[in-house]
């Protein structure tokens, strides 16, 4: 039998920052218009470098309409790669005060978004992520308009950092704001920064995801971790190839996470520096270690409840996900 497609395999999309997704031929057309090419390396030496490159792109987007606009063909990108809900993380203050404030940022990428999803069926909920590297009071201030978007464009609130362990006990307060006002909480961890640091996040900031999570498999007591407290990893294989996380795609320890019971999603993570979609990336984990079209599905299920999509998106989910297996192409 031939292989389903996975273009077609509906799929959720949750761990893709918005700077680092734009599609490509948008980005290098801005670029232009400022009189600079923009051509993504074939690789980084390491995180720093990768992390210094991306704070390019916010640079070249000069109006909130234009950002707008970045944001709705993000949307229009991810559904023609089969995406049906998506998570796509923000930091509005990557553009304020230089487009407005931090209200008008995320309310002109709210408004992209939601003509994409208008347009396109995808439905889309915003991660409002903050800096550890930050002070608190930045991570504050966001915060505080995360929480009064809860429901009107925003079902998470993330954090990220180029250090880990982030002393995340920091930022407790400014989670629970955020939880309290009905937010999913999503952490970086497992990246950078080895199985403690997935650990600290496990203890500091109890997330319903985390973002990566892959180097937990170096050890067992925190895989058992997260498969006990059913956390769900956001993974992206491409990603942690070419940021070095790991050495190749075969010694990607995907298979040894869900061997443990750890509920996974993949994802792209920033396709537009990585030339690797949503849909590539289940292609990787088919070709690569075997992962049948039934336990692919699963993946595509496994954050069902971990997401804020609506009960509605998740129906069609759940149902279009039951469709594709049904299929003998």
């Amino acid at each position: 039998m031939t292989p389903r497609s996975l273009r077609e395999l509906p799929k959720p999309h949750l761990h893709l920052h918005i700077d680092g997704s734009y599609p490509r031929a948008w980005v290098a057309s801005l670029a232009e218009r400022l009189g600079s090419d923009f051509v993504p390396p074939d690789g980084f030496p390491d995180t720093d470098e990768f992390f210094r490159r991306y704070m390019e792109v916010p640079a070249l987007i000069s109006s909130l309409d234009e950002l707008s606009a970045g944001c709705r063909m993000l949307v229009e990108s991810e559904a023609a790669n089969g995406t049906v809900y998506m998570e796509p993380g923000v930091e509005p203050q990557l553009h304020s005060p230089r487009l407005g404030s931090l209200e008008d940022v995320f309310s002109a990428m709210w408004a992209g978004f939601r003509d994409g999803a208008q347009a396109t069926g995808v439905e889309v909920g915003c991660m409002v992520g903050v800096n550890t590297d930050f002070p608190v009071t930045v991570a504050e201030e966001v915060a505080a308009v995360a929480a009064r978007r809860a429901g009107d464009g925003v079902v998470a609130f993330g954090t990220a950092g180029f250090v880990e362990p982030a002393g995340l006990g920091r930022f407790r307060g400014v989670v629970e704001r955020a939880r309290a006002a009905g937010l999913r909480i999503v952490c970086h961890a497992g990246q950078t920064g080895g199985p403690e640091s997935v650990s600290e996040a496990l203890d500091e900031l109890r997330p319903d995801r985390i973002a990566h999570g892959v180097q937990a498999a170096r050890d067992g007591g925190v895989l058992r971790r997260l498969a006990g407290a059913g956390v769900v990893c956001d993974v992206a294989l491409t990603s942690n190839v070419r940021l070095g996380v790991v050495p190749g795609i075969e010694d990607h320890p995907l298979p040894t996470m869900l061997e443990a019971g750890v509920r996974v999603t993949l994802n792209a993570d920033d396709e537009l520096w990585f030339g690797s979609g949503i849909d590539h990336e289940y292609e990787l984990a088919r070709d690569v270690f075997g992962l049948d079209d039934e336990r692919l599905a699963g993946i595509a299920l496994s954050s069902l409840d971990a997401t804020g999509a609506s009960d509605d998106c998740r129906n069609r989910w759940r149902s279009g996900v039951a469709s594709w297996l049904q299929r003998s192409d």
